[in-house]
């Protein structure tokens, strides 16, 4: 099955109380789709002055959103699953083309999962219960489950839709507000131990060496490299399975979800 590329606006605004704007200063950067390098549309340079704004919408709106009723609440997030699921084709073109990934994963786990993710939580606050304690003869302890304001999130280049709908429809369905932006490129090299550590060089031979240091001393934990996850190998088992577990993970979404062992 072909597919044709997915029609744009020659540019978007900043999508702030419910329409798009301009950014402030006029700046403007150019998304290019990583299929071919042709561009996709122009998409604001946003500053602080439009965070600022951003922020103040969604500040006057939470109180009315807040006192929203769980069932109000459940019925727009079904909603919106509805939308996307209707335009499920259209929503998995656009992925594709806006950040390489094959159209079959798209199309099959991308924006199904992003359905189903609103869809969840949805059902879980309509399903949601409180509880009391009694404490003595005087005293009744009860959980007060009340939305903590305006939530600020940042988005992953490598699974804009469905990362937006792990961390979107929560905060939404909890009656607090939301403010998001994308991020255009992937983070450097990060080890994720106990602690989160940084690294900022491309030195790999230092990179193992740290990581020997940490498994000589029984810390759990995984390495990863160019945001990829990395394969240790035992040498009696090198013949059997170098080949085919490396190159199954290479092919995941091109390497985008994290299983790419090839750098190792």
């Amino acid at each position: 099955m072909s597919y044709s590329k997915p029609k744009f606006k020659a540019s978007y605004g900043n999508f702030i109380n419910g329409k798009f704007v301009e950014p402030i200063d006029g700046q403007y950067f150019e998304n290019k789709s990583p299929i071919d390098n042709t561009l996709i549309a122009k998409y604001p340079r946003s500053q602080k002055e439009d965070i600022e704004m951003a922020l103040d919408a969604a500040n006057a709106a939470k109180e009315a959103w807040g006192n929203t009723s769980v069932t109000e609440r459940a019925t727009l997030l079904n909603k919106v699953a509805d939308i996307i699921e209707a335009n499920l084709e259209e929503f998995a073109l656009v992925e594709t083309c806006d950040n390489g990934k094959p159209i079959r994963e798209t199309l099959n786990a991308d924006v199904p999962l992003s359905v189903d993710h609103w869809r969840y939580f949805a059902s879980c606050i309509r399903a949601e219960e409180g509880s009391a304690t009694e404490l003595d003869q005087n005293t009744l302890s009860m959980n007060i489950k009340e939305p903590l304001g305006v939530v600020g999130q940042i988005i992953p280049w490598n699974f804009p839709l469905l990362m937006l709908s792990w961390k979107l429809p929560p905060a939404l369905a909890t009656g607090d507000e939301y403010d998001v932006s994308f991020l255009g490129y992937p983070h450097r090299h990060t080890f994720h131990f106990k602690v989160t550590i940084q690294v900022f060089h491309d030195d790999r031979d230092i990179e193992f060496i740290q990581f020997k240091r940490w498994m000589e001393k029984l810390y759990s934990g995984t390495l990863q490299l160019d945001y990829k996850s990395c394969e240790m190998i035992a040498d009696e088992l090198y013949e059997e399975i170098s080949i085919r577990y490396p190159r199954r993970e290479i092919w995941i979404d091109v390497g985008e979800d994290g299983e790419n062992g090839s750098h190792c």
